[in-house]
């Protein structure tokens, strides 16, 4: 739980900082989708997210990239992907890296007087040393470089990954292998990690901490404990999985909270909780569904839907930091945010000058915490991954503060919606007709009780070599897959529209969050300026080579068997030993 909200101070002014400045805790969660948390879809407990929802803001209009490794970037730049350059998610052992050009975030906060750690995931590149946290502003870490790994053996593939940074520029010679992790959950080590970081605080000067948990990201493991305290309320077995991943997550922040009121600092912290993307649905062709859900949006991770980028998150603050009058506690904002916001809003609230910086975000500290006007016009999506692009070299899309929002061409796959977790079913159609919400037309059957498919994929294969078949669902708890003669529904559970000439397609995700109804042919003029808007910015656009796209020239390809440990065989760490030039 967290302090009653009485005796709190409004704070007016977004810039102002009363008294000492805040702590600030920003927490980020992997893979979370938008029906996820437990005081949205009322299945899984989050019993302390939700009480910072209760006692906080709620973003309801908050975007986030599609993966994983441009909302990291981008949360820690305040610049969009086509700026910094990681446009996807960074694979292991190729040279490419947030580029060493960039200002981090908890470097401008030390600028501050702020002490920065960093525990959990990285997955900002690890060419060179230089890439890794404690050279990029944190004085440490412990965690992951890479994207993902086991839970327990901390295995990422071809080698493990778990490394102690202990101290401020840690590089070869310091940086050590955290062999003896091996076996424990990461999510409990993450927690762990974060709660002796507080308890060890030197309390004359305020704290950055970047929590980055690995949950709920695949491999879909937990303890078994948390799993099984989920076997009366959830039948698939693998949502009962992924909710037990996110208790545990809920367990930690919840211990996190409790340090900080202990060492006396609670009251005088800004809690911000975020997802990195939104949810892989299982029908992603990314094969990292882990069982969230994105209800009732459309598409998941590696999507320019909304189901892939509007993301869950709360910011909260505690009494004695002047932050958020009782009148403002417990409700949800509606007001337009970006990933890229973070770094100018939290350098608001600590004093920070980041005024010389690059930035496409904007500071929200007014909007969030005095409930001023919005200060966000658009929203540039960036583009999506894992499915063709249609649109030359990527499609993208950009939404604009009525709530316009133009793809250009493509929203990427999955492209379906997720459903209500209590229904169970998976709702992707045949490729000749329209993903369906809800149970699926459940009277339009051609074979009464469909028939055993080990995977949607199956069904779908199965529904095209069936004479008359015009769609199917795929009931994932069941593995069953029910043949339609007709995909034909109530009115509003079809999507419907046509796609402009132009191959842009237009929606309006203020009345139309679902994105169900294309209206572009309706509105040209709409079309044209959004367009153009969405040119302007793809033609700033950097390259850096050895940053997120281009792999450096100069470094040598990763080889395994020269990284390794006795404890553990082969690792991940960085590889390329090369003189330091500021990449421009």
């Amino acid at each position: 739980s967290f302090p009653e909200p009485a005796m709190r101070v409004s704070c007016l002014l977004p810039c102002a900082v009363v008294g000492a400045p805040p702590n600030i805790v920003f927490i980020v969660a992997d893979d979370l989708g938008w029906n996820d948390v437990g005081f949205r879809s009322h299945q899984i407990k989050t019993p302390n997210i939700d009480a910072l929802a209760q006692d906080g803001v709620v973003l309801d209009s908050y975007y986030v990239q599609s993966v994983c490794s441009p909302s990291r970037a981008t949360f820690m730049t305040g610049r969009y992907p086509l700026h910094h350059t990681v446009t996807d998610w960074l694979k292991p052992g190729r040279a490419n890296a947030l580029p060493l050009n960039e200002t981090l975030l908890p470097q401008k906060l030390a600028e501050a007087g702020y002490e920065a750690h960093a525990t959990g995931k990285w997955h900002l590149g690890y060419t060179q040393w230089e890439h890794t946290p404690t050279f990029r502003g944190f004085k440490s870490f412990l965690g992951f470089y890479g994207g993902g790994e086991d839970y327990f053996t901390h295995q990422a593939g071809a080698g493990f990954d778990m490394r102690n940074d202990p101290t401020e520029a840690c590089g070869k010679g310091c940086s050590q292998v955290a062999a003896e992790r091996k076996g424990e959950y990461s999510t409990h080590i993450f927690s762990q990690r974060a709660v002796d970081i507080v308890e060890h605080h030197d309390v004359s000067k305020p704290l950055f901490l970047y929590l980055a948990y690995q949950a709920v990201h695949a491999p879909a493991e937990v303890p078994a404990s948390y799993r099984d305290a989920y076997n009366s309320t959830i039948d698939d077995p693998m949502r009962r999985t992924f909710a037990g991943m996110l208790s545990c997550m809920d367990e930690g922040i919840g211990n996190v909270t409790k340090a900080l009121r202990a060492k006396h600092m609670l009251d005088n912290t800004v809690v911000v909780f975020t997802t990195d993307n939104g949810g892989p649905i299982s029908t992603t062709s990314g094969g990292d569904y882990a069982g969230s859900n994105n209800y009732p949006l459309r598409g998941g991770k590696h999507t320019i839907w909304e189901g892939g980028t509007r993301g869950t998150a709360v910011a909260w603050a505690g009494a004695n930091t002047g932050l958020l009058p009782t009148s403002l506690r417990g409700r949800a904002t509606p007001q337009l945010m970006h990933g890229a916001d973070w770094l100018p809003t939290f350098c608001a609230l600590a004093g920070a000058d980041c005024s010389g910086l690059p930035l496409d975000g904007v500071s929200q500290a007014g909007t969030l915490f005095a409930n001023h006007t919005a200060v966000r016009s658009e929203v540039f999506y960036g583009q999506h991954d894992d499915s063709p692009e249609h649109q030359p070299t990527y499609d993208t899309a950009i939404r604009d503060g009525e709530g316009w929002k133009l793809l250009q061409n493509y929203g990427g796959l999955p492209q379906g919606w997720s459903v209500n977790t209590s229904l169970g079913w998976e709702c992707e159609a045949a490729p000749q007709c329209s993903p369906k919400p809800n149970t699926c037309c459940p009277d339009n059957d051609l074979v009464a009780g469909g028939v055993a498919a080990s995977s949607e994929a199956e069904c779908c294969d199965t529904c095209t070599n069936t004479t008359g078949c015009a769609g199917y669902t795929y009931q994932s708890s069941a593995r069953r897959c029910y043949i339609k003669y007709t995909m034909v529904c109530q009115a509003g559970e079809c999507s419907s529209g046509t796609m402009a000439s132009s191959g842009a397609q237009l929606y309006n995700v203020k009345s139309d969050p679902e994105e169900r109804n294309e209206v572009s042919a309706a509105h040209p003029d709409i079309v044209q300026r959004l367009t153009a808007r969405v040119n302007a910015l793809r033609a700033t656009k950097v390259i850096v080579p050895g940053g997120g796209e281009v792999p450096d020239p100069d470094c040598p390809q990763y080889k395994p068997a020269e990284h390794t440990d006795p404890r553990v065989g082969d690792i991940w760490e960085p590889w390329c030993e090369k003189s330091q030039v500021q990449l421009v």
